[in-house]
């Protein structure tokens, strides 16, 4: 593999005289296109493979939303290749077989912001929870202004991720409630995150899970 100078191929991708060349964030590579593809199949391989209809799958219900545009923003600041690339990197660890997810395992958000100290959960009740948290906004990457989102799964519906609505807590407040949807659901999986107010940066995401 080798880096591109020229400016006539920057931005690129695609095959060139038996040249591979592909973009990844600012700077182009080309490699040469092999003559033998091999595929030995090995056991590692098939069940990395299996994973991929699954997340696949669930990155359905993400695509769309701001999580999409978390990730974007993400892999644009690491010079990765895209922000579904980067997903697929981070959570194919989490599916298993037959629909299995360990969803602890699971990174709905991801970034250079920095989550606040002892972020956990205060207190449950019927109808949400309220988390807590200490104030840590003294740098450019951890502001007293960004703003607490939360992705949720329920067990009733385990591939859809929802963006719990009706947050308005900052970093410097320390604490919020956050209210839950009714309906069928006996486990919630909760992933909290910050993002500063223009949604130019995030932190990573905070796994908790909870039963009524």
């Amino acid at each position: 593999m080798e880096l591109v100078d020229s400016s006539l191929l920057k931005g690129f991708s695609g095959e060139i005289d038996g040249l591979i060349v592909y973009t990844v964030g600012e700077k182009t590579y080309a490699r040469r296109k092999p003559v033998n593809v091999r595929d030995p199949q090995t056991e590692k391989q098939l069940r990395q493979r299996a994973k991929f209809p699954a997340v696949q799958a669930f990155y359905q219900s993400v695509k769309s939303g701001i999580l999409k545009e978390v990730y974007d923003l993400a892999a644009k600041e690491e010079g990765r290749r895209s922000g579904y690339h980067l997903f697929m990197h981070f959570n194919i660890a989490a599916f298993g077989e037959n629909g299995f997810i360990d969803y602890s395992l699971l990174r709905l958000a991801h970034g250079i912001q920095q989550l606040p100290y002892s972020l956990e959960i205060k207190a449950v009740s019927e109808d949400g929870v309220e988390f807590s948290w200490l104030d840590n906004s003294l740098t450019l990457m951890a502001q007293g202004s960004d703003r607490l989102m939360v992705g949720a799964i329920f067990d009733d519906d385990p591939f859809q991720v929802v963006m719990l609505g009706g947050i308005t807590a900052c970093r410097k407040d320390g604490w919020a409630p956050v209210k839950l949807p009714g309906g069928s659901w006996k486990t919630a999986h909760l992933y909290c995150f910050f993002g500063t107010g223009d949604r130019k940066r995030f932190s990573a995401s905070k796994y908790f899970k909870i039963n009524k």
